[in-house]
């Protein structure tokens, strides 16, 4: 949403507001982020258990204890409290700012509850222009989802998603007419970079010739770390790689310390780096010999793929999604499945023939810079600006 927010011609068109559930972290993020933009920031007391639950099991290593201690906010979320409270919430915004328009980001479908209780309050409030963005792969909907889902239909004026698979499975898997479905890319900024190899390497005493991989991802199953890891192991063990191989793992997420675990009990703790989150992430993948995605399901189109394009970086990738319909396959990025069945022994393949073939990899990072320039700005705020008005 920071692309939208602090795009030119919306902020000549429109009056922006950002509405979001508040916390402190994510508040102070807001804050620094959003403080040279012309934006208001609307933070909303909502009721949820995500993160509760998230840290309680974290905390707690006994399954009953942590089940008891769901038992009440479970009521309360199914007996529709949390629903009731967040409407009343809902409403008193669009109350106190009155909105023509309102734009609905949500993670994925039907994701954020929430998401889809402000479409539903828009619309007895008869906003002019309701605007509903999916960021993932829709999920199938079950037999109970019906009456809401074909409600969303009715009250959103337009659907938005970054690809077209994510377009098909919107409308294929929840029922929405496929011509309320537009598409609008995702777009990003890259920084000048203040960091190159040779500081990269330096920071964690690596040899001058190590190969450099990099990934940008939740540490969570669905970004294929595991698999990464596997073919990692595979390579250092090949003896026709006489360079060394480092990986950098950067973010935070669940299966942090299962990968951890991994690293340690196969000897693989000196060739991997967790660096956790990183506000300059994108230094550490213009310092990179290639970047890496090996996702394995519900995606659409990662930022980091525009950002590895944008970088002129040679991209390891699954063809998940809006990935395919960006990366051209050996032009821009090699592509390979997603299947676990064949992503360890691909990931294998296509990163030692890189290593081995450096020459094959400096034409397809020319390729790759050529490509982002499908990204932009301008594009991207006259394609939203025809879509808030209607045409």
């Amino acid at each position: 949403m920071s692309f939208l927010l602090g795009n030119e011609i919306l902020n000549s068109e429109y009056s922006l507001s950002f509405a979001y559930r508040t916390h402190s972290i994510y508040r102070n993020g807001m804050e620094k982020d959003f403080s040279k933009l012309n934006v208001k920031l609307l933070p909303l007391k909502l009721l949820s258990n995500d993160t509760f639950f998230y840290n309680v099991k974290n905390n707690l290593q006994s399954r009953f204890l942590v089940s008891m201690i769901k038992i009440p906010f479970l009521l309360f979320y199914y007996t529709g409290f949390y629903s009731i409270y967040n409407s009343i919430v809902l409403s008193k915004l669009l109350i106190r700012h009155r909105p023509d328009i309102i734009h609905i980001n949500n993670g994925g479908f039907p994701a954020a509850r929430t998401c889809n209780l402000l479409a539903f309050v828009a619309y007895f409030f008869k906003i002019d222009c309701v605007v509903y963005q999916v960021n993932n792969q829709a999920q199938k909907a079950r037999f109970v989802d019906f009456a809401r889902n074909r409600f969303l239909n009715k009250v959103v004026d337009k659907f938005i998603t970054s690809s077209m698979m994510a377009r098909n499975t919107l409308s294929k898997n929840v029922g929405i007419d496929l011509e309320k479905i537009g598409l609008v890319r995702n777009i990003v900024s890259v920084q000048k970079s203040l960091l190159n190899k040779n500081l990269v390497l330096d920071e964690f005493s690596l040899e001058k010739d190590t190969f450099l991989l990099v990934q940008v991802a939740f540490l969570t199953e669905r970004k294929g770390q595991i698999y990464l890891l596997k073919a990692l192991r595979q390579l250092l063990n090949d003896r026709k790689i006489d360079k060394k191989v480092c990986l950098l793992l950067i973010g935070d997420g669940e299966d942090k310390d299962k990968l951890q675990r991994f690293c340690i009990d196969n000897d693989l703790d000196r060739n991997v780096k967790f660096l956790g989150y990183k506000m300059n992430y994108t230094e550490y993948m213009n310092a990179a010999d290639m970047v890496i995605l090996p996702s394995i399901m519900n995606e659409d189109l990662p930022l980091v793929i525009i950002e590895a394009l944008m970088l002129g970086k040679c991209i390891l990738s699954t063809s998940l999604a809006g990935i395919a319909e960006v990366v051209e396959n050996e032009e821009s990025g090699i592509l390979i499945s997603p299947s676990i069945e064949t992503i360890q022994a691909e990931l294998y393949e296509k990163v030692k023939r890189f290593i081995l073939h450096p020459q094959e990899m400096e034409k397809i990072s020319t390729n790759a810079f050529e490509r982002s320039k499908i990204f932009s700005s301008v594009v991207y705020g006259n394609t939203l600006k025809k879509i808030y008005n209607g045409e």
